[in-house]
């Protein structure tokens, strides 16, 4: 994340705030000299601190790069969030696209609350995808940005838990959880993942909860991904073969169907089948655009009246199968640029955007 330092911190050395402030002002540097955030500020604040700390063989030399190439050490223009670190009476504004929260210097007197942002997911397959993304946003937008973060996996439901904890800690977090959408309309469910979070840390300027519009992170995997990918993984296997087929199927009105399909489990004749017509339809979509299911049946009501299953539409690959083979082919050597379809690369953008506000950090050359 980026810290913005005010001329509010500028005080004399008999002040009483004077030690404090150097102590939260070391404590940030210490973990942007680590590359774990990046630091900028106004010119006599940066001016201060480089006399404050000249002597300091480990600090003082982040704070002469910073004077002696201020014209090109400031607020990232990519960036639509930042924190301003103050004397007092923190407030938050809005400039132009940018966010920018102000925190007091007092709330960064414990190093642990300057940590690198925590990102929590479902999953840590997940947050090894949502890097990818960052990276190729990082690409897409022609920055010249470096980031970090830690992996902290959510444990499924247990998410919003794992939340609390790290913000227990006022740990910098970003939590980043699927909507579970089963149909366009389909409302959220308060009682899962995604509705448990809502009410969590509401009052924590340092956390965002960022809801992706699909039903799971395996919605946003490309499409030449999978086709590249899911032969090797399946090894070719004859029932795997065969559910890739009826998930190509899908790609024939992709942008309506694929945000919403349920890659791990397809789709089942189960409770909210039975009792929501607007997810039945959603099923009845898909089937029509089968043309093996629909040349042994036209009608869908009668296919699924004659189902001896529980299968309505098979699945793609269960469990984290999808993001398994699609991290398979990013960290290999022949991995394509990703072929986004809309709602995808909607998704991309947002999830990229706001990882580079909260994971922003400096490079790692050497200052010294």
């Amino acid at each position: 994340m980026l810290f913005y330092l005010t001329d509010s911190l500028i005080v004399a050395q008999t002040d009483t705030t004077y030690k404090n402030i150097y102590k939260a002002i070391q404590n940030i540097s210490l973990q942007v000299i680590d590359s774990r955030h990046l630091l900028t500020g106004d010119f006599k604040v940066i001016e201060h601190f480089r006399t404050v700390f000249k002597e300091n063989p480990i600090i003082g030399p982040l704070f002469n790069d910073l004077y002696q190439n201020f014209s090109t050490k400031g607020v990232p223009e990519q960036l639509t969030f930042y924190i301003e670190v103050v004397l007092k009476n923190p407030t938050k504004r809005t400039e132009g696209t940018k966010t920018i929260c102000q925190k007091s210097y007092s709330h960064f007197l414990t190093l642990d609350h300057i940590l690198e942002a925590r990102i929590v997911c479902e999953d840590l397959y997940d947050a090894e995808f949502y890097k990818y993304i960052l990276s190729w946003f990082i690409q897409t937008k022609g920055c010249n940005c470096s980031f970090a973060f830690h992996n902290q996996g959510g444990g499924g439901v247990n998410i919003s838990r794992t939340v609390k904890e790290e913000l227990s800690k006022k740990h910098i977090t970003l939590c980043i959880v699927d909507t579970d959408k089963k149909y366009e309309s389909c409302p959220y469910d308060l009682n899962g993942t995604y509705g448990k979070c809502l009410s969590v840390g509401l009052t924590a300027d340092e956390y965002k909860l960022l809801p992706i519009e699909v039903h799971e992170v395996e919605n946003l995997v490309p499409l030449n991904f999978i086709d590249i990918a899911f032969p090797l993984y399946t090894k070719k296997n004859a029932n795997d073969q065969r559910h890739k087929k009826h998930f190509d199927y899908l790609k024939k009105d992709a942008e309506n169907l694929l945000p919403f399909f349920d890659y791990k489990k397809g789709i089942r004749k189960d409770e909210l089948f039975e009792k929501n017509s607007e997810y039945r339809n959603f099923a009845k979509k898909c089937y029509i655009l089968n043309d093996e299911k629909i040349k042994e049946e036209e009608d869908f009501d009668t296919y699924v009246d004659r189902l001896d299953s529980k299968e309505v539409y098979p699945n793609l690959i269960g469990g984290t199968g999808t993001i398994k083979m699609a991290l398979d082919l990013i960290n290999g050597s022949s991995c394509p640029q990703p072929n986004l379809l809309t709602f995808q690369n909607d998704n991309w953008m947002k999830i990229g955007q706001t990882m580079l506000d909260w994971c922003i950090s400096r490079d790692t050359e050497s200052i010294h």
